[in-house]
């Protein structure tokens, strides 16, 4: 009887004890579950296609909460002198309000391998530039060269005293070549005084059609060389000893009928140069200057904004995808209105796997993980480093990768990673990061 009421007294003790060490072990786990980096291991033996996905789907779980440290000011207290704010703080678990879509293809066994919101529409930034530089290819070719002429009417004349001038007009059509900088405008400048020019009484005059029609593409217009290069010609020709009559000797022209004269010198710089600034440094001047290359600028009545567009709506029709789950607003990828699904990104990527012609020179030009481009810094001696190669995109709100990378068991995969009302960039990114270094397993 006494080793009874000695057991009934011990017991709260116990199980006080029992239930202190459940709590202090959930703590742990939750610990453990922040910080911990192995690699997940599923229990069972699983065929790579099912590891595969355990290990994306265990990710992405993981994704879904974050602790995060909470600041409170506490109020200060009447009637005393002013000091400084006193916080205290807590820490609490959230559920993180990224919306996330996934697509996998693996192009080997050409099959899609994973999808998670895959058909969703999501705002895909920057890797709006994957649809433009896959219409380029598809379209212009590796051969297309972004071409500048140079044509002028210019004529010979004598003033009263017997002094020789020229008159007439020097006309640039740039065709939107985004690389033409002062170097290229002193080459122009040097063919032109081999005309023996001293005196010009006419303009150096640029092409700019399409303005009026991009009301939203003002910043482009800022961007855009074609009038700093004019302006850079004026000063070259002004350096070498040319004077103009004019005080303000360049104007614009918004049709290409009205550039008359004969043509005097081109220049041209080739497509891949233009796309691998545009894919690598996510350059997005570049992005429209490619778009706007898509239909030829020439032909006077069929060229426009909508026209250069729907060569773009043509590819993902292409690609077999339906144009009903893609809204292209430009080609950078800066507007909001812009919206893909995951499905139709990787579609466009197995459409140009299968063209070598757009697969090679598609592949050279996006990032490489760990070693250039915007995922210099990503990646690195990891899986993924130097194995992925992949568009990264950004704007307010909008975290997003698309590429290409090799599995462990030799297989090439296409996969979009489009993240939209993302709780912050860095977190994104990082996602990003360990979703390529567990597909590279």
């Amino acid at each position: 009887m006494r080793k009874l009421l000695v057991l009934l007294l011990l017991m709260p003790v116990y199980v006080l004890n029992v239930w202190g060490q459940y709590t202090d072990e959930e703590e742990e786990i939750v610990l453990n579950m922040e910080e911990d980096t192995a690699d997940i291991v599923p229990l069972v033996p699983m065929t790579w296609e099912e590891g595969f996905r355990f290990r994306l789907d265990s990710m992405l779980e993981r994704h879904r909460t974050a602790t995060v440290t909470v600041r409170r000011r506490v109020a200060g207290r009447r009637g005393r002198r002013r000091k400084r704010p006193a916080y205290t703080t807590t820490r609490k678990t959230i559920t993180l309000r990224d919306r996330i879509g996934i697509a996998v293809w693996d192009l080997t066994a050409d099959s899609m391998i994973y999808r998670r919101n895959s058909k969703d529409m999501f705002i895909p930034a920057s890797n709006q530039k994957i649809f433009v530089a896959v219409a380029a290819l598809d379209d212009l070719g590796v051969a297309y060269h972004f071409k500048t002429d140079v044509r002028t009417d210019l004529y010979f004349c004598r003033d009263s005293a017997e002094r020789e001038f020229v008159r007439g007009n020097i006309y640039i059509h740039d065709r939107f070549d985004p690389t033409l900088d002062k170097e290229a405008a002193d080459y122009i400048a040097k063919k032109l005084l081999g005309m023996d020019v001293d005196s010009i009484d006419g303009c150096v005059v640029s092409y700019l059609p399409l303005k009026g029609s991009m009301p939203y593409q003002e910043w482009f217009w800022n961007r855009h060389s074609s009038r700093s290069f004019v302006q850079n010609i004026v000063s070259s020709l002004k350096n070498d000893g040319v004077s103009f009559s004019s005080s303000v000797p360049y104007s614009t022209i918004n049709s290409v009928r009205d550039s008359i004269g004969e043509l005097y010198t081109s220049l041209a710089t080739p497509l891949p140069v233009v796309l691998k600034r545009m894919m690598k440094n996510s350059d997005n001047a570049y992005a429209e200057s490619m778009l706007l290359n898509l239909v030829n600028q020439d032909s006077v009545g069929k060229w426009s904004y909508e026209a250069c567009k729907e060569r773009v709506r043509d590819v993902v029709r292409r690609a077999g995808a339906s144009v009903q789950d893609y809204v292209i607003q430009d080609g950078s990828g800066l507007s909001h209105g812009n919206k893909t699904t995951p499905e139709v990104l990787t579609s466009v990527l197995r459409y140009a796997y299968r063209n070598p012609k757009i697969y090679r020179p598609l592949l050279e030009s996006l990032p490489e993980a760990g070693m250039d481009g915007t995922l210099s810094r990503r990646m690195r001696n990891t899986l993924a480093h130097s194995n992925v190669r992949a568009k990264t995109g950004t704007v307010n709100g909008v975290s997003t990768l698309s590429g290409y990378l090799k599995a462990r068991n030799g297989h090439i995969l296409a996969f979009s990673i489009l993240m939209n009302s993302i709780t912050g960039s860095a977190s994104a990114r990082s996602l990003q990061n360990l979703l390529c270094i567990e597909m590279c397993r």
